[in-house]
């Protein structure tokens, strides 16, 4: 049997004790993105190489794929305790990394970023912002209609 089809069947298997979530990506600018999901959300992407061997209980993968370093290993169900329970569940981690690991160039894109903000705040332009800003929290008709309208996506 493939190690597709065995990630399937437990997917199947697993389907019945849980609610499936939904695919969850989260990016780190210039560095890494991570995708959280069922085996089969991550194989239908094509984020797992065919034939991969997916991992056991806690252990993590490490793996090269498609010019990406990768590390895959289960993770808990948003809203899971810390009970152990959630090793052997289908909700799968998979953080993808630049080959070069391009740390270097994301921490200076986060400085001048930081450097770009603290020069706009000292600008006129930054105190019109700021001004701005104090005015509609002293507004206490707009400070309702706020209310509203977040108590309403709710």
């Amino acid at each position: 049997m493939r190690n597709d089809d065995r990630a399937a069947q437990r997917v199947g298997a697993d389907a019945e004790a849980s609610v499936q979530p939904e695919l969850h990506i989260e990016l780190g600018p210039r560095w890494f993105d991570r995708w959280r999901g069922t085996a089969a959300q991550l194989l239908a992407e094509g984020l797992i190489p065919p034939a991969f061997e997916w991992p056991t209980g806690t252990h993590g993968m490490p793996f090269d794929h498609r010019g990406f370093e990768c590390r895959l290993s289960r993770c808990k169900l948003p809203g899971m305790g810390r009970n152990g329970r959630w090793v052997d569940i289908d909700h799968w981690s998979l953080t993808r990394y630049c080959e070069e690991r391009c740390t270097s160039a994301a921490t200076t894109y986060h400085q001048q970023r930081v450097l770009a903000e603290a020069e706009f705040m000292r600008s006129p332009a930054g105190e019109a912002a700021r001004l701005k800003h104090r005015r509609a929290e002293a507004d206490r008709s707009f400070q309702t209609f706020k209310r509203l309208i977040l108590r309403g996506q709710q």
